[in-house]
């Protein structure tokens, strides 16, 4: 997996940067409130968030979110530490394809 870099939001706006995705997905810090973005120019893409953390106990799903085709694009987050960081503090994600997707993370506070 590839470090992504988070993108800082400013008052007076951010058009963020979409990097390609990585064939075996991409990690982000998680140490500041972001949300990531996916944008799609390919065939329909599941990203998987892995959920290592347990709620009362059990082991919490992971999360999936759906792009559409061709014009897919789709915002998510922010991610709670607790349920979705890994032991070295990070998010984990990962697709069904990487052809056609590109992606970006956004820090939301300063």
């Amino acid at each position: 997996m590839t470090a992504l870099t988070v993108q800082q939001c400013v008052v007076t706006g951010l058009r963020p940067t979409f990097s390609a995705a990585n064939a075996d997905g991409h990690y982000v810090k998680n140490d500041v409130d972001f949300i990531i973005g996916f944008k799609n120019a390919g065939t329909e893409k599941t990203v998987t968030v892995a959920t290592p953390g347990t709620r009362d106990g059990a082991a919490v799903d992971d999360v999936t979110i759906t792009v559409a085709a061709t014009t897919g694009e789709k915002w998510a987050g922010p991610f709670r530490a607790d349920v979705f960081n890994q032991s070295s503090g990070v998010v984990n994600f990962t697709w069904t394809s990487e052809t056609g997707l590109t992606v970006a993370a956004v820090r939301l506070g300063g």
